[in-house]
């Protein structure tokens, strides 16, 4: 089996298409760390430098930033409920301010500006990348964005998220649509 402490070669990788340079450098892990990545990496059928990779560039990326501008894990089920508690009114208006103040700071925080690629970046960010709060998906045909909220909870998030991404794309000028149901929000952009 393995000591407490374990060294292990970290290789950096990149997920994504271009490659990036990478160096090798030791570090040490305990056993139980390496144990429970060696588990994961084979459920997954990727390296274990892959999963530390992924790992250590959600919390250089996310993490340091996301507890200093004060984000917080919350179950889905509870914020379901919270929701569900407003009116269609007041949700939009949630919405509304949200974007205004904490989606607007957040995006100018994390960029430095907002223009139409930074706000779609930190939808990203916010959806399906780091912060899970819906699963995002983006388009583009040519003429038209297509942007998807994949939540699952209830309509009264669809109407929160649906007033958050009008008011979003309106300050940038652009025209936007939304289509709502109780499970996502699909957002059409156009200049």
């Amino acid at each position: 089996m393995v000591n407490s402490l374990t060294e292990l070669l970290l290789e950096t990788e990149k997920a994504e298409p271009a490659r990036v340079s990478s160096e090798t450098r030791t570090i040490r892990l305990e056993g139980d760390i390496l144990f429970k990545l060696e588990e994961l990496a084979n459920q997954e059928n990727v390296s274990i430098s892959f999963i530390i990779n992924k790992a250590l560039r959600r919390h250089v990326e996310w993490e340091i930033y996301a507890e200093k501008f004060g984000f917080m894990m919350v179950f889905t089920a509870k914020m379901r409920r919270i929701y569900e508690s407003l009116t269609d009114a007041e949700a939009r208006e949630l919405g509304r301010q949200s974007a205004e103040n904490e989606y607007s700071e957040f995006i100018n925080f994390w960029f430095k500006k907002i223009d139409f690629d930074t706000t779609v970046k930190a939808l990203e960010l916010l959806g399906s990348e780091y912060a899970r709060s819906f699963r995002f998906e983006h388009s583009f045909d040519g003429s038209m964005h297509t942007i998807i909220f994949k939540h699952d909870r209830g309509p009264m998030t669809s109407a929160y998220y649906a007033e958050m991404a009008k008011v979003l794309f309106n300050r940038l000028n652009l025209k936007v649509d939304t289509v709502e149901s109780d499970q996502q929000v699909t957002i059409t952009v156009r200049n």
